[in-house]
This record gives structure tokens, sequence and C-alpha cells, in this order.
């Protein structure tokens, strides 16, 4: 009976590697697929911290050759950050106080990446490219204020776009990375009360990790 039934499972983890093609891409070959994933993200300033956020969307890759390709993603992604200061309540002292500010973009990522094969089925893939980003929501924690319609803050980004291709076959990628921005995405100073803000430092940063399908 034990026989049996491991024969029947394997038989049938073979004949789902045999359907899904765990062979990894080569020359010519087209993917596209669905990801979904999460980032840590923040500005470049000193008085913010990283907050957690997501993305998802799709994906598309063009191999050039067994190693060499080109990709492109368009995807939701929620960043944005924590923005950390302190202030001097009488009798008590110092008290931290912390604000999230969340921002929501459709972004297109397009790169290009060589595949290094450990396997004939498991491939490593540093990958460099670039991406634009359009705010779409914001959100400012405890506020009525809208950063984008609000707070003077730019609804456009664009920057690089570095990761780590995991490739398991032609269907699945683990993916990791960082995507840094080059746009001040804030006003370069604000006067609050007596004390002027200096934000040409606010330039996004977001590490990501994404899974993604191929079909």
């Amino acid at each position: 009976m034990k026989k049996t039934i491991l024969s029947l499972l394997f038989a049938g983890v073979s004949m789902y590697a045999n359907a899904i093609d765990m062979t990894l891409p080569g020359a010519g070959n087209v993917r596209y697929g669905v990801e979904v994933g999460i980032n840590e993200s923040k500005t470049r300033m000193d008085d913010y911290e990283f907050l957690a956020g997501f993305n998802f969307g799709a994906k598309a890759e063009y191999s050039l050759s067994d190693n060499l390709f080109v990709d492109g993603q368009f995807n939701f992604a929620r960043k944005g950050g924590v923005a950390v200061s302190e202030t001097n309540i009488p009798l008590i002292g110092k008290k931290r106080i912390e604000k999230d500010f969340k921002l929501s973009y459709l972004q297109l990522s397009i790169g290009a990446g060589y595949r290094f094969a450990v396997t004939n089925t498991f491939g490593i893939a540093p990958h460099v490219g670039f991406f634009g980003a359009y705010g779409i929501a914001s959100e400012l924690e405890d506020s009525n204020d809208e950063p984008f319609a609000d707070l003077d803050f730019k609804k456009g980004d664009f920057g690089f776009d570095l990761g780590l291709n995991f490739d398991l076959g032609k269907n699945f990628q683990l993916s990791a990375g960082v995507d840094l921005g080059l746009i001040q995405i804030r006003d370069d100073e604000k006067l609050y009360g007596n004390t002027i803000i200096d934000y040409s430092d606010m330039k996004t940063i977001s590490w990501y990790q994404r899974f993604t399908y191929f079909f």
C-alpha cells in the first residue's frame, strides 16, 4: 500500500514538473507572468524610518540568449515612510512622535540582466534597470492632509532598479532588490513656525521582495 501511494505521489510530481517545464528559459523565449510582493520604503532624510508596504502587477521577459535577457513590469506599489520627531512635554520631557505617510504609485520598470545557470533548472540573475512612477493616492496618519494634494509632494518619481532574480525553471521566479529614486519628491524648503526644513535629500528608497509566476 505504501509503495502504491509513493508511486502515485511520484507520478503526480513528475507530471506536474513536466507540465510547468522546469528547464530554464533559452534564447528567444518570451515569458509573461503575474507577481506579488512586499517592500520596505522611506525617504533618504535622517528623520525618516522604513514603512512596510506591498506591490503587485504583471511582468514580461525576453531572452536575448541563454543568459542575457530584457524585462519589464507594471506594478501598483504602496511606498512611503515614517516621519520621526521629538517634542518637549512639560513635566514629562521629550516624547517621540511617529507619523506614517503612505504613497501609492503606478510604476513601470524596464531593465536587463544576465542569468547564471547553476543547474539546468535553477539560475541566478543580477538585474539593473530604471523605474518611473506616478502617484495616484496618498495618506498621512492622523491627519486630513494628503501628501500629494496638500503637502507639496511631487507625484512623479524616477530612479534605478537594482536586483537579483532567482529562477526555478520557466515558471517561477523570486526577486529581491532596491528602487533608488533620483527625484526630490518635495520642494526644497518649508517654513514651519520659526524652523526651516530642508527637503533636498527627500528621495525615495524601497527594498522589495517579489514572487512571479510565468504562464
